[in-house]
Order: C-alpha cells, then sequence, then structure tokens
C-alpha cells in the first residue's frame, strides 16, 4: 500500500520518498537473489512498475538510536499494515511527535482515534493511504496538532505509573468482586 500510495503522492511532491527499516529488495549478488522471498521479488517488481526505484530507501537494521534518529526525521510515520496486534512502531513514532498514518486494521484504532492523534484508513484503499499523508505534508499546522495529541496520547498510554494505577484499580475490583458459581 505504501508505495502505490507513494506513486500517488508523487505527483504533488516529486521530491517525495519513502525511507523503511529493511533490506532492499533489490540487492543485487546470487546471494541476495537466493535468500529474496517472494514478498521482496513483488515490491522490487512493484517500485519498477511504478518508477519508484530512485524514491524509496531501505536502511537495513536500525539500533534503537539509529531507529529513534530516523523517526525525528520523518514528516509523518506510515503503519500500512494489513494485519496488526498493537504495533509498537506507532508507540515509539507519537511517543517522539511523529505524526502516524495507520491503516485501520486489529488494535490500530485503540491506539489512535483517527482524527485528533493520528489518522486511520481502510488498509485496501491506497488513495487514501496517499489522501492522510497529503493532509499532513500540506498543512505544517495540521501536522504539528497530529503531532502534539499523538505524543499527550503516547506518554499517557505508556506511562509506567499511570499504567500501574489503572491495574491495580482493575485488581482491587475483581478481588471485591463476588463469587460467580458455576
Amino acid at each position: 500500500m505504501a508505495l502505490k500510495a507513494l506513486a500517488i503522492l508523487r505527483r504533488d511532491y516529486p521530491d517525495i520518498k519513502l525511507i523503511t527499516t529493511g533490506e532492499d529488495p533489490r540487492a543485487a549478488g546470487w546471494r541476495a537473489k537466493l535468500r529474496r522471498s517472494s514478498y521482496a521479488r513483488y515490491l522490487a517488481k512493484l517500485m519498477h512498475e511504478l518508477g519508484l526505484e530512485d524514491r524509496v530507501e531501505f536502511l537495513g537494521g536500525l539500533s534503537a538510536e539509529q531507529m529513534r534518529d530516523q523517526y525525528l526525521r520523518a514528516h509523518v510515520a506510515l503503519n500500512p499494515s494489513s494485519i496488526e496486534n498493537s504495533s509498537n512502531a506507532i508507540g515509539e513514532a507519537q511517543v517522539l511527535g511523529v505524526p502516524v498514518v495507520a491503516s485501520y486494521v486489529g488494535g490500530t484504532p485503540d491506539l489512535m482515534d483517527g482524527l485528533s492523534d493520528g489518522l486511520l484508513y481502510p488498509f485496501d484503499e491506497p488513495y487514501m493511504l496517499a489522501y492522510c499523508v497529503d493532509q499532513i505534508l500540506a498543512s505544517d499546522e495540521y501536522a504539528q496538532r497530529l503531532s502534539e495529541y499523538g505524543r499527550e496520547a503516547a506518554w499517557h498510554r505508556h506511562h509506567r505509573v499511570i499504567n500501574q494505577r489503572e491495574l491495580w484499580s482493575i485488581y482491587q475490583q475483581l478481588s471485591n468482586a463476588p463469587e460467580q458459581k458455576g
């Protein structure tokens, strides 16, 4: 989805670039070709068909510090998953104040409301992903607002003391609940 959205966005943002972790599926050499999965071959073919070879950069594996630095350089963080439980990447981006656009799948709607603290789109709609990214790139004010609300939501969601208190409250409620007889 990200590649198809990138092709759409390139019309209005000719210098746009998608930077991602992982190995480049276009890597040369016989060893790289032997290790290449069918999905990697699909990505390489799609990049070629969409004319995006020069617009996508694969960074390989990154340390936590390198990952943080990449988030802080980004204008927007994408999470275009087809299946997702509770994405660490969304939380990481939000904590660092990076506006997030994510597919509306699995547990993702529990991490953001889709309006104020990040944007959600239907997974199989690349034009909607492109639209959401465009909304962020077109307005620094909107991007800043998403950044602030996303950071606030993530800090609350991942705050150790708040989580401890909420969990303790649940335990107390459960321990005081009357026994259910089966």
